[in-house]
């Protein structure tokens, strides 16, 4: 399961949930008064006999980027919430996509989109691609070239190292300044009595492929119900904060009245 907020407050949640019977998208609300409401959901065919398997998810804007593998197919889905959870865009990986961050810089060009995907269980691959700048998600010619590839040195377990596993949900986001930055979230016990980290790097993808990702800071957070096992993600809300999720394994719906039904998730700014 992954849950990740829009760009402001006030925009869409998603849920996507691999553990309820026949897995679905879970599309939601959340309002300034801090009433998150399900608008819609759709029923995503776990149940077929391909086990199709989606990964940790990412919003850019109104747009929604799965990850996605099965048997025949391993790739990238993003749909429009605006437009009942319509697929835009499919495209073919390399390897199997475990969960993707995606968002936007410039250059000299023009704005364009990065997405990175992590292509391994462990979290020790990382592939980069970049779209032509200038060009909306919806158009056609709006494609995603593989430039980089990143590979954790070693496949250690320490989880004092630079590089830890982040194979279920990641996510990135950039400032004003077309700095682009990675956030890895991991659930482990071995760093203390907490469980859900979070580690924040920043992308120079002017750099050899194995100097990309500068590790800045790593953040305890410390959750009641969520973790970043089954979802985590981050939104930016202001010129100098954030807000993480983190999520239940799964989802509840609660109804509150005939018309009306809340999404409970677990959330902290930093």
């Amino acid at each position: 399961m992954a849950v990740q907020h829009g760009t402001a407050r006030g925009r869409n949640r998603v849920f996507l949930t691999t553990s309820a019977k026949g897995g679905k998208i879970i599309t939601g609300l959340s309002t300034v008064d801090k009433q998150h409401y399900i608008v819609d959901r759709e029923a995503y065919g776990f149940d077929t006999k391909d086990k199709v398997h989606p990964g940790g998810i990412q919003i850019i804007g109104h747009y929604l980027v799965i990850p996605i593998y099965y048997k025949q197919y391993t790739g990238i889905e993003i749909r429009d919430i605006d437009d009942k959870l319509s697929i835009v865009k499919r495209f073919r990986t390399e390897k199997n996509p475990y969960c993707v961050g995606i968002t936007t810089t410039h250059d000299q060009t023009g704005e364009y989109y990065v997405l990175a995907v992590v292509t391994h269980n462990k979290g020790r691959r990382v592939d980069i691609y970049r779209t032509p700048s200038g060009l909306e998600l919806k158009n056609p010619n709006c494609d995603f070239d593989l430039r980089w590839t990143y590979k954790a040195s070693t496949d250690n377990t320490d989880p004092k190292k630079d590089w830890n596993g982040y194979a279920n949900n990641i996510s990135l986001v950039s400032d004003s300044k077309g700095n682009i930055y990675f956030l890895g979230f991991y659930n482990t016990s071995e760093l203390g009595t907490g469980k859900n980290y979070v580690d924040l790097y920043r992308m120079d993808l002017s750099q050899p492929e194995d100097k990309i990702f500068i590790r800045l800071s790593r953040i305890r957070a410390k959750t009641d119900k969520g973790s970043f096992r089954f979802g985590g993600s981050a939104s930016v809300v202001g010129t100098d904060s954030l807000e993480i999720y983190a999520c239940e394994r799964n989802v509840n719906e609660i109804i509150v009245d005939k018309k009306t039904e809340l999404i409970e998730t677990d959330l902290f700014s930093v």
